[in-house]
């Protein structure tokens, strides 16, 4: 089984992983490489690495866009807006139906008084007694 640790250096594990007779020691911690002590197979020991980090490469591609997810809830409503200005005045409606006549006119005359020239017909006509 082949892996890759973060300086970009192939490790062959060649037996069980880890412990005695794989010829990889136990220990070592997070950010240490495994490293070649001798010539002798299975020398090997965990060190802090050592000299300057490697330039940083390009980026992958980008991935595929993953499917939209569900809609959420709807949110709560919001307060109520100002009240608009006042609209212009509408249109003169139509004229309504004429009424009924009113009551005849009354006109108050004395004893003697004599009625009026121009006095509608249909006038009702009292005089007071002296």
């Amino acid at each position: 089984m082949t892996q890759v640790n973060p300086y970009n250096v192939d490790v062959q594990l060649v037996g069980a992983p880890g412990g005695t007779g794989s010829g990889i020691p136990p220990g070592g911690v997070d950010g240490q490489v495994l490293t070649k002590v001798s010539n002798l197979d299975g020398d090997a020991d965990w060190e802090n690495p050592t000299g300057e980090q490697g330039p940083k490469g390009d980026p992958g591609p980008q991935g595929i866009q993953g499917p939209t997810g569900p809609q959420g809830a709807t949110g709560s409503q919001g307060p109520q807006g100002t009240q608009g200005p006042k609209g212009d005045t509408g249109n003169t409606g139509p004229a309504g139906a004429t009424g009924p006549a009113g009551p005849a006119p009354l006109l108050i005359l004395g004893p003697t008084d004599p009625v009026p020239p121009g006095t509608p017909a249909g006038t009702a006509i009292v005089r007071t007694v002296s």
